[in-house]
């Protein structure tokens, strides 16, 4: 999970909140465990949205930086 806070107050920004210029954080959080198997993957993942990129745990992108 991808979510976007305001640096000043710490609160979440919904998308649609969101204004050109705004400041905004970035942090990711490890899901759920459900939806990091092949049926959760199938029903959430990158695929079903129709992005054609393999899905990669949060902890394993921090690890190759």
């Amino acid at each position: 999970m991808i979510c976007l806070l305001n640096p000043g107050s710490g609160e979440g920004y919904s998308h649609t909140l969101i204004k050109r210029g705004d400041a905004v954080s970035a942090i990711g959080i490890k899901g759920v465990e459900a939806f990091r198997s092949a049926k959760g993957l199938a029903a959430a993942g990158p695929a079903h949205f129709g992005f054609d990129i393999p899905y990669m745990a949060i902890e394993d992108v921090m690890r190759e930086k």
